[in-house]
């Protein structure tokens, strides 16, 4: 602001579009918190599901030994539900570890020798009962030129099976599946 000799006011000034240089600022905050935020999440879920499995994995070992003992038809039973939930329960664990590392990008495939057999006679087992008791007809079927020994993930196959043969009993209403 000044002033003329004649008495008159002048403001001077300049005027500067910054919208978007605030616009920007304001997207690079909001990617920043986001991070934070993921990161902040994968660490959590990589946290909680190693503090979960550590006593599911007890329960699981003590519930194999109780198996070797002596029990009744309806021990025996009951001992099969728990060991079959128990391996749900470490499925659930798993994927939500496992998309943990996929979002922090350290999700690695194994490469070791396993039964295709044993794999497919331990989804069996985990969701042969779940069928029956929605009257579902619960069939695995192997290709016979299929060899019985490969090399692979076998944890990871088994994820995709448990979640595949699990959503098709939950959305099966009658009839059969088959894998």
């Amino acid at each position: 602001y000044s002033q003329t000799d004649g008495g008159e006011k002048i403001i001077e000034g300049s005027i500067r579009d910054v919208t978007l240089r605030i616009e920007r600022e304001k997207a690079e905050r909001e990617k920043e918190a986001a991070l934070a935020s993921s990161q902040a999440k994968s660490e959590f879920l990589a946290n909680m599901s190693h503090e979960i499995r550590t006593p599911l994995n007890a329960v699981m070992g003590l519930t194999d030994l109780l198996g070797r003992t002596d029990l009744s038809e309806f021990q025996q039973q009951y001992l099969r539900k728990i060991t079959i939930s128990s391996k749900s329960l470490l499925a659930v664990i798993n994927d939500i570890l496992d998309f943990s590392k996929i979002e922090a990008g350290r999700l690695e495939l194994e490469q070791a020798p396993f039964s295709l057999y044993d794999l497919m006679a331990n989804v069996s087992e985990m969701f042969a009962f779940k069928a029956d008791e929605k009257g579902l007809e619960f069939l695995l079927s192997i290709d016979e030129n299929a060899s019985a020994a490969v090399i692979g993930d076998s944890v990871r196959l088994g994820q995709i099976l448990i979640n595949l043969v699990g959503n098709a009993i939950k959305f099966t209403p009658k009839g059969e599946i088959v894998v």
